[in-house]
């Protein structure tokens, strides 16, 4: 099978496209054929307005921002792949009974949480783990996938493909998400 191959340690320049034996599956697994897969950093907010957001935001500031977008409410939701130092801000910027989702720690600092505000503001920390949750409640996950390709299907949900990338230049498509350049997914195809 194709694969990027990892030889050194080293920037995205390292990788080399070559081949490996097929994966054969083990007792209690399975092999996945992946034809392109799509990585996505969501933050041009040109491209978000664009495809139907009321309002996109940037990072400076971030309280500030939203205090004003919200009248000071706070928002309902927050959705936090990223961690870091950003985190207790949005934390923060919560309205009364607000969620965070927290998603991943993209920025690889694991933030702290002042326990005072889930009192304070009512609001719930809710871990998203998907890897763990596909293997908690498969038929759930199986019923949320199924979901999401109809509304795809459907037209509702518009997937932006920014850079499709041949199989042999994937350290390009690195490259523009190291540099954050993406806009929307970057398809890697084989």
């Amino acid at each position: 099978m194709r694969a990027m191959l990892c030889r050194t340690h080293g920037d995205v320049d390292v990788l080399e496209a070559g081949d490996l034996p097929e994966p054969q599956a083990g007792a209690g697994e399975v092999v996945i054929s992946v034809r392109a897969c799509g990585i996505n950093f969501p933050d041009v907010q040109t491209l978000a307005r664009r495809h139907g957001a009321d309002e996109a935001i940037g990072y400076d500031d971030l309280r500030q921002q939203i205090a004003v977008l919200t009248n000071k409410r706070g928002v309902d939701v927050v959705f936090d792949p990223v961690g870091g130092e950003l985190f207790e801000q949005a934390l923060r910027s919560t309205a009364w009974q607000g969620r965070v989702l927290v998603i991943g720690f993209a920025a690889g600092d694991i933030p702290r949480i002042p326990m005072n505000l889930p009192l304070l503001k009512g609001l719930s920390i809710v871990g998203v783990f998907w890897g763990a949750f596909t293997e908690q409640e498969p038929a759930l996950a199986r019923a949320n996938h199924l979901e999401l390709l109809q509304l795809y299907v459907d037209g509702v949900l518009d997937v932006h493909i920014g850079a499709r990338v041949e199989f042999a230049r994937a350290a390009e498509a690195l490259r523009l998400l190291a540099s954050r350049q993406a806009m929307g997914k970057v398809v890697v195809t084989l």
